[in-house]
């Protein structure tokens, strides 16, 4: 078994009639978990068990951060959406323009909510409170798809207030 497999080896510990376990998983979450018995050499080998499993099988999800640019992600976005959706031209062609000029050299991991928030409202100053809501409204889409398809963890647009059209 590799040696990066499975940090910091486990400690087994007897706590209310039970043995515990305390271990890093390979990609370095911390697993804490009961192992169900009060007999020591069927915990010793329930813990390797799961070691085995952690490394061979991919037991624990080991998943390397996604490293994409904004522009890639709109991209394979514009090309989903272009069949998709009836305001394609008119209102995700225009916004994806503007979004890859503010957005488009970045990790889609680096895009912060502040950032989401402080050009949201550099829109608002350029054009109409509509144009800016709509700029954001597809910000948002992008995101969403790239969580449904593994691009992005996180949409750094959940939790932005649109601005009130009147």
């Amino acid at each position: 078994m590799n040696s990066n497999a499975v940090r910091n080896v486990s400690s087994l510990t007897f706590k209310k009639g039970s043995y515990y376990t305390d271990f890093y998983d390979p990609s370095g979450r911390r697993i804490r978990v009961s192992l169900k018995t009060d007999d020591h050499k069927l915990a010793e080998h329930r813990l390797h068990k799961m070691k085995i499993e952690a490394y061979e099988k991919g037991y624990f999800e080991m998943k390397k951060p996604l490293r994409m640019k904004f522009s890639e992600l709109a991209e394979k976005v514009l090309e989903y959406v272009k069949e998709r959706r009836a305001r394609y031209k008119k209102v995700y062609v225009p916004a994806m323009k503007t979004l890859d000029k503010h957005f488009g050299n970045k990790m889609l991991h680096e895009i912060t909510h502040n950032m989401v928030v402080e050009f949201q409202a550099q829109r608002r100053e350029e054009l109409s409170t509509a144009n800016s809501n709509s700029t954001i409204k597809v910000l948002r889409s992008v995101f969403n798809l790239g969580i449904r398809w593994g691009y992005a963890k996180t949409n750094p647009v959940n939790g932005i207030e649109f601005f009130r059209e009147i």
